[in-house]
């Protein structure tokens, strides 16, 4: 091979590394490492920043239904964080799905392509249906005031058809995406049903709802005045905190044996991340607990959703650094050039 060659087999921000009387250079990016390693991490938080959004927005709707005989204007308040949450989680979403498409390209492709077009544009619909239902619940219940049956049973449906729009639909749809990204072709399922009811799909749906659950019951027991209020919001939360740990328990299990290795100890950085996670899952129940029991007073409620959102990016930013690293890997045995170890460097 000549000096020439050999210079334009080269990419920019290329790795190379040496094994057994050769040289490998890893075509994983022409552009410059720094570039690569800004574009994950503005990735990592724009993911977890999308996640609580669309937790928020699926447990709210739920809390409505629970708060609306208690405390009707703090339901009204959080019909209207909701679509709110739902709006910033689209548009974080869409950033999402720009940073993969700079980054990621094929695999975005691939896991959009295990979803039948026409499941994506009914999720468009079911994105209006649920701005709709709470626009009908937020007039109902701002422009009545009477306690008649037929107002508070209007109320109750549409709050439970917007919660459950979205807790059906969007995490087994997602999460279909998500684990495609990681397969090829070959192991895609004969159809999306059997997809959605792999064991991988379905832990990681029940994991999205249980966070919901978690998201919710913190931010209620934030803005609740009512001190019984607040012990319930804690009690939810907690609960489902406790819960998370046997559905991530059935998460791990259910991921391929590659990305488990690597959160247990083949990846450091993931490694590290998880244990982190895991760590501030567990001091997180102990803030849960002191609301659950009466004894947090709102610095303990902020204290509980920061810890919260600590957990929630470091989990995110586990999951998404085990993804990496397949997809570089399998990017960079798609263009691996060999050449000599003597040969003329250029």
């Amino acid at each position: 091979m000549t000096h020439g060659a050999a210079r334009e087999l080269v990419p920019t921000g290329a790795i190379a590394t040496q094994t057994q009387g050769a040289i490998y250079f890893l075509k994983i990016d022409q552009r410059p490492l720094y570039y690569c390693t800004m574009l994950k991490v503005a990735l990592i938080f724009v993911l977890a920043a999308h996640l609580m959004a669309a937790n928020f927005a699926t447990a709210g709707p739920f809390f409505c239904l629970w708060l609306q005989r208690r405390q009707m204007p703090l339901a009204v308040g959080l019909a209207s964080w909701s679509m709110g949450s739902l709006g910033a989680a689209m548009v974080l979403g869409l950033a999402a799905v720009g940073l993969l498409a700079i980054g990621y390209p094929g695999p975005l492709a691939a896991g959009f392509g295990s979803v039948p077009e026409s499941r994506l544009w009914f999720g468009v619909v079911e994105l209006v249906f649920y701005f709709a239902c709470l626009a009908g619940y937020l007039a109902v219940a701002r422009r009545s005031s009477d306690a008649s049956r037929g107002r508070r049973w209007t109320l109750v449906v549409l709050a439970l058809l917007a919660g459950t729009d979205l807790a059906y639909h969007f995490p087994p749809l997602f999460a279909v995406i998500g684990i495609h990204t990681l397969r090829p072709e070959s192991a895609a399922p004969p159809s999306f049903l059997a997809a959605m009811l792999e064991p991988e799909a379905l832990a990681l749906a029940l994991h999205f709802l249980l966070a919901s659950a978690v998201v919710g019951g913190i931010v209620v027991a934030w803005l609740a005045a009512e001190r019984g209020v607040v012990r319930v919001a804690g009690r939810v939360a907690l609960a489902a905190t406790v819960c998370q740990f046997a559905s991530g328990a059935w998460l791990l299990f259910a991921i391929s044996h590659k990305s488990r290795d690597a959160l247990l100890g083949d990846n450091l950085l993931g490694t590290l991340l998880f244990g982190a996670a895991v760590v501030g899952s567990v001091l997180l129940l102990h803030k849960l607990a002191e609301i659950a029991c009466g004894d947090g007073e709102r610095r303990e409620t902020g204290i509980a959703a920061a810890w919260l959102a600590a957990v929630i990016v470091s989990m995110t930013a586990a999951q998404q650094v085990v993804r990496f690293a397949v997809l570089d890997l399998r990017a960079s045995q798609k263009t691996m050039v060999q050449r000599p170890l003597f040969a003329e460097l250029p």
